[in-house]
């Protein structure tokens, strides 16, 4: 299913940076200069509207990863919200890495933020009984636990081989499990309908594999992870068409009941969340210049 999640602005994005880094700050996150949420930050700020439907596709897809970063840092640090949070102490995960993900010596950073950006699509989702635990998340179902394994995969060519990796920690935990992975390639098509097609037929090549497990009692399906980019120009480069692409195959039939309500409630209640979110900026009230975002992360001694 494909959920066009926000209307996003340059001046939101500036906005939502803004708030992160106070409430990082806040929780004694330290924040070292030139990091990858500040380099954002600053992108965004300078570009401003002038990229709006330029020629420049280095800038767009620079600038397209900087509000990636920018969006998923807010809604996680929202979603997370309080200190009592057992994943509040990975926050510091927001700031590191290369301003792009191929630029990673070690995508350990981006690996980790992932995982917290599909805890905090469950908790936004109204998921509330979820831990930490192997494979990487699991959610409290009744009686039994629903585990769920977490991959990123930078490469097309690697996606059986992360699903494959994914597989190897369910099966090493026993759970009855989902698994999720994010196509994190920087040549992934930009069309949403070309990249909807080429995640599920990614997903179709795995189907047997999953099959394997699902007669095992141990997977029940995988769910692939995607957002597109709509541009349009105007005075704030207006970025109407943020989509998240989830496509999903279900190889145990139906789920447990308990499952299935979860998963149906998860889209409509995340869209809800998130909108509400992304209201709560007021990005003429909030926005600050580049150079007090810089002295944010210099306080004086």
């Amino acid at each position: 299913m494909d959920v066009p999640l926000l209307t996003w602005t340059a001046a939101h994005a500036v906005a939502a940076a803004d708030t992160t880094l106070a409430q990082l700050r806040a929780i004694d996150v330290p924040i070292l200069p030139g990091n990858r949420l500040v380099a954002a930050r600053q992108l965004v700020d300078r570009t401003g509207s002038e990229l709006g439907g330029g020629n420049d596709l280095q800038l767009r897809r620079r600038l397209e990863e900087a509000h990636r970063t920018i969006i998923k840092s807010y809604l996680i640090v929202y979603a997370l919200g309080q200190r009592t949070n057992p994943l509040f102490h990975q926050l510091s995960v927001l700031l590191s890495g290369a301003t792009l993900p191929e630029s990673d010596s070690n995508t350990a950073s981006r690996d980790l933020q992932f995982e917290l950006v599909v805890a905090a699509v469950l908790i936004l989702g109204g998921v509330l009984d979820l831990h930490i635990g192997e494979p990487d998340l699991r959610i409290r179902v009744g009686d039994a636990w629903l585990g769920i394994a977490i991959k990123r995969v930078t490469k097309s060519h690697r996606f059986g081989k992360q699903v494959a990796k994914a597989i190897r920690q369910v099966r090493n935990q026993n759970i009855y499990s989902v698994i999720v992975l994010q196509a994190d390639w920087p040549d992934r098509p930009a069309q949403p309908e070309e990249l909807d097609r080429t995640l599920n037929a990614l997903l179709a090549d795995q189907v047997p594999r999953l099959r394997s497990q699902a007669t095992n009692g141990l997977v029940f399906g995988a769910i692939a992870f995607a957002t597109s980019w709509e541009w349009h120009p105007g005075p704030a480069v207006r970025l109407a068409g943020i989509t998240v692409h989830t496509p999903a195959h279900f190889v145990a039939g139906v789920p447990p009941s308990e499952v299935d309500v979860k998963l149906r409630q998860l889209g409509a209640n995340v869209f809800n969340a998130a909108t509400h979110a992304v209201a709560k900026l007021n990005p003429q009230a909030l926005r600050l210049t580049v150079e007090e975002a810089l002295a944010m992360t210099h306080p004086k001694a």
